[in-house]
């Protein structure tokens, strides 16, 4: 069995993924926070583009897929991999 050492970079893209994946969506705070960035500056394009689209809607804490998001969001999430 072997064991992967996840980079910070991956590690953040895990957390994107699963923080997309909930109702709530991601709280941009917490992760700036967690991985000491600027989750706005970082990912403005890839945001930008998909709110302009209504796949993606600002919440209170950060942002979540719309309806229509969550149908195609393993093409938004491919977006956020580095």
């Amino acid at each position: 069995l072997e064991t992967k050492i996840l980079s910070a970079q991956e590690k953040l893209e895990e957390e994107i993924f699963l923080g997309f994946r909930r109702m709530k969506g991601i709280d941009i705070n917490q992760i700036n926070t967690k991985y000491g960035i600027n989750f706005i500056e970082k990912y403005g394009k890839i945001l930008n583009k998909y709110e302009n689209l209504n796949l993606l809607v600002k919440t209170s804490d950060g942002y979540k897929l719309t309806p229509n998001g969550i149908l195609v969001s393993n093409v938004i999430l491919a977006d956020f991999i580095d």
